[in-house]
């Protein structure tokens, strides 16, 4: 006698929906923690970037009378910005194009931060993510003109209360208005902090209220004289 074979059983209904809800529970979980993830690790790179600029600025200042590079002599010359005169000691080639704007890297290399929008053309340089302190690196000197160059190394007071370059777009430098503007131009991509680099070549990681509550001292009173 031949046996009988019932045909496989379906999902029912209910299954299904729970395992939807199983699915959409799971998805809830692990997206934010994915997104997560990859912008700790677009802040990780910035911060190297930021910690290869340290060494490359005291090589800059090896060879040029320990001296820092000028965050912007005034000009309209190619070679005006700090970040065309350091790349170089990042292992890098640069290119002006008069037309349009300096591209000194390419999206990912140690002068653009992973979370910096490059296709956004509001912006003079969409590719530099960084910008230098005007504050001990200013380019007018007490007549008005162009000084003859940067900042001496020796004038720093205290290079680990210094700040020296902080995430920003448009100009090369950050104001020197710093009692009635402090910070203007800089900008906060991850998470609502900014990284900054310290004359010392530490770098740290401040919300813009930590950076106003202590731009003062980072600012004005690390320079000697």
């Amino acid at each position: 006698m031949s046996s009988l074979h019932r045909p496989p059983r379906g999902f029912t209904l209910i299954e299904l929906l729970t395992v939807i809800t199983i699915i959409g529970i799971l998805a809830a979980i692990i997206i934010p923690v994915a997104g997560r993830a990859r912008a700790s690790a677009r802040n990780i790179q910035c911060v190297s970037n930021l910690r290869q600029m340290g060494p490359a600025f005291a090589a800059y200042a090896a060879d040029h009378r320990e001296r820092y590079p000028l965050s912007y002599d005034g000009t309209n010359n190619p070679d005006n910005n700090w970040y065309y005169h350091l790349a170089p000691y990042l292992g890098m080639q640069v290119k002006y194009e008069w037309a349009s704007v300096l591209r000194a890297c390419k999206p990912g290399g140690p002068l653009g931060c992973p979370d910096t929008d490059v296709t956004d053309k509001t912006y003079t340089e969409p590719w530099i993510s960084y910008k230098m302190t005007q504050a001990h690196v200013s380019w007018l000197n007490a007549n008005g003109g162009v000084t003859a160059g940067g900042l001496p190394l020796a004038r720093i007071a205290n290079p680990a209360q210094s700040l020296l370059v902080a995430e920003g777009h448009s100009h090369p430098h950050f104001n020197t208005w710093a009692t009635t503007n402090p910070g203007a131009g800089l900008v906060y991509p991850h998470r609502e902090k900014l990284n900054a680099l310290f004359a010392d070549g530490h770098v740290g990681s401040f919300s813009e209220q930590q950076l106003k509550e202590r731009w003062d001292i980072w600012y004005t009173r690390a320079i000697d004289g």
